[in-house]
């Protein structure tokens, strides 16, 4: 298989739903919730 038919659209794929992620806080993806809490909000404030 080649990693123009393989690799590259699954990590496009995945950064599509990683930035959709970091804007909104909510995985758009299939797989597990990674949804922003709040205790991560405030520890990421604190930076």
């Amino acid at each position: 298989m080649l990693l123009a038919r393989t690799i590259l659209p699954w990590t496009c794929e995945w950064l599509l739903h990683y930035e959709l992620w970091l804007i909104t806080g909510r995985w758009a993806g299939s797989g597990e919730d990674h949804t922003v809490s709040p205790a991560d909000e405030d520890a990421e404030s604190e930076r």
